[in-house]
This record gives C-alpha cells, sequence and structure tokens, in this order.
C-alpha cells in the first residue's frame, strides 16, 4: 500500500487506484509502521511525503516488485500455453483513457515486453 500512496502522491489517489477506501489505505500505513517501529509517510496538504523510513521501504517494495516480474516472465517462458509477444492498442484517445489506462498496473507487471499505444482519430491510418 506504501508503494501504492506514493507512486499516487496521497493517501485519497492511493486508495482510488487500488479500488479500497481512503480508511484502508490509511490503516494499512499505520500497520506498516507499527512493523516498522518509524513513521513511513508525512501527511501534508498537497499530499504525503515518504520519510526516510518509507524510501527505504519503497525502494525495497520496487526491488521485490521487478524480481516477481522478472520471475512471471521467466515461468511465462517456459510455459507454452502462456501467449507472449508483442501487442498494439490502435483506438480513439478517449476510449485509450477510459479503458487503457486503468489497466497499466496490470500492463507494468511485464515492463520489458514494451507497450505500444496508437491513438488515432476516425478515418485515420495505423502506423505499425
Amino acid at each position: 500500500m506504501l508503494l501504492a500512496v506514493h507512486r499516487a502522491g496521497g493517501i485519497v489517489a492511493a486508495a482510488e487506484s487500488q479500488h479500497v477506501s481512503p480508511s484502508a489505505v490509511s490503516q494499512q500505513i499505520k500497520l506498516l509502521e507499527k512493523e516498522a517501529r518509524a513513521r513511513v509517510i508525512d501527511r501534508t496538504p498537497r499530499g504525503a511525503l515518504l520519510t526516510d523510513a518509507g524510501r527505504v521501504l519503497v525502494e525495497a517494495a520496487e526491488r521485490i516488485e521487478e524480481e516477481l516480474a522478472t520471475a512471471r516472465r521467466e515461468l511465462a517462458r517456459i510455459d507454452d500455453s502462456t501467449p507472449t509477444g508483442r501487442v498494439v492498442i490502435a483506438s480513439f484517445s478517449t476510449a485509450i483513457r477510459a479503458l487503457l489506462l486503468p489497466m497499466l498496473a496490470v500492463i507494468r507487471l511485464f515492463p520489458d515486453e514494451g507497450v505500444a499505444h496508437v491513438a488515432r482519430r476516425a478515418g485515420a491510418s495505423v502506423a505499425g
């Protein structure tokens, strides 16, 4: 949850991105602070700022996230039933904003695969 708060910039935004209540995010942060025996964020009117302890934990979480993504990619390579490869999505920008952007958290699980986004207007040709 701390990683979500860091990436979103605040508790309310993190709650929205994780589809939970701000109270649930705050409770998770409080539990983390109790376990770490240190404050991990400073709440400000403009959002949440990481403390030094928070930065250490976020950096560790990002490394763990990267390791998990690497493990998933390696598992996918040895599993012939898992689709792999490049996907190109072409659409109107409104559809991209409404449908694709909310899925970026899932897409980030496979950062080495790359994501190509081609937005087009009606009647425009799509470049590969």
